[in-house]
């Protein structure tokens, strides 16, 4: 549509053209009439382009207004499937608020937003990342802790046992997303089930290591035992050798 009004702005030009070159060598004196005649065709048709441009104008900017709009829709889009997926990746419980249809939400977190962290129109842009009511941070600050292997620490989470990160409760993501209820589920569940796993993995070594120890000490038993009692047989062969011996002659 844009390069066909082109066009016709194209010819609307040339057509004043030769419409001032006519009126040009038409001599105002001799023929006023088709002087005056053709003059207000030149103004006519140049307002019509006036008016095409001036239309065709205004229809670019609200197209350039449009794509901007859908770009600007697309990047918050991608930064919010980002957030979620990762913390999806990590299996940390967090919940989705639409702030796009419900203006509870949007109020929620303009005000929650501290006033060093909003940009210089004071409104805050989604994704913003809560721990209950305690401020995490935005995509930036998030995508740099990331970076930093510390994504726990940002979310104010313990790690995970085993876990290499240096530093589990419900998270909070304002997010441009379809108008829907998600429940919010128990926190703490993953973290809850492991330490379990944890205490009975330390009770089974336990009571392992305590068996280990009750043999160490029935073997020693039956050692000290055997040793008397070849201790004892020694001495009983010792005495019987001394009876055995021939008695010294008497002393007249």
């Amino acid at each position: 549509m844009v390069q066909k009004d082109a066009e016709q702005e194209s010819e609307m030009r040339a057509e004043i053209q030769e419409m001032k070159k006519e009126h040009s060598a038409i001599s105002m004196m001799d023929e006023f009439a088709r002087y005056a005649r053709l003059e207000r065709k030149i103004n006519k048709m140049t307002d019509k382009l006036k008016t095409h441009v001036k239309s065709r104008t205004a229809q670019q900017a609200k197209m350039k207004w449009v794509v901007n709009i859908v770009f600007y829709i697309l990047q918050i889009k991608k930064k919010q499937q980002d957030v979620v997926g990762f913390l999806e990746a990590l299996k940390v419980e967090h919940t989705q608020l639409d702030i796009a249809c419900n203006e509870e939400n949007r109020m929620w977190m303009r005000e929650n937003v501290p006033e060093d962290k909003k940009p210089s129109n004071g409104i805050p842009l989604p994704p913003q990342i809560f721990n209950e009511s305690d401020y995490c941070g935005d995509y930036e600050t998030f995508f740099d802790a990331k970076e930093d292997n510390s994504v726990y620490a940002f979310l104010g989470l313990p790690p995970p046992p085993g876990s290499k990160q240096t530093s589990c409760l419900p998270l909070l993501v304002f997010d441009v997303v379809p108008n829907q209820e998600v429940p919010l589920e128990k926190h703490n569940g993953h973290a809850h089930e492991e330490e379990k796993e944890e205490d009975e993995a330390e009770e089974a070594m336990e009571e392992e290591t305590a068996g280990e120890e009750a043999e160490a000490v029935e073997e020693t038993e039956e050692v000290t035992k055997d040793s008397k009692a070849r201790v004892e047989e020694e001495e009983e062969e010792e005495e019987a050798d001394e009876d055995d011996k021939p008695g010294e002659p008497p002393v007249p």
